[in-house]
């Protein structure tokens, strides 16, 4: 693991910031019965990067692959790009 600067801590402040949702659920009472309630907000205190050389080729050829598949008509209609999930809204808001 690689330490991150405080640059990409407030990045990914500001991420968890706007994908946070103040929700209780059933489970919470049972698993954490002192402090039920819904935190408020959570603080990044520091963002670590985790390397693997194997995995992140492997992730790069698949994604080329994909990126293909998708600009070719005949097999790029089957694509469903899914752009309103929250966390990828937040997380293009902090580029």
């Amino acid at each position: 693991l690689v330490p991150l600067g405080g640059e990409y801590v407030s990045i990914f402040q500001t991420l968890f910031d706007d994908t946070y949702r103040n929700i209780w659920t059933r489970d919470r009472r049972k698993h954490s019965p002192d402090q039920p309630n819904v935190p408020k907000r959570f603080k990044v205190v520091r963002a670590l990067r985790g390397e693997n050389s194997r995995t992140w080729r492997e992730f790069s050829m698949r994604r080329a692959e994909l990126l293909q598949d998708r600009a070719e008509p005949l097999l790029g209609a089957g694509f469903v790009e899914f752009n309103t999930v929250l966390s990828v809204n937040a997380w293009e808001g902090c580029s």
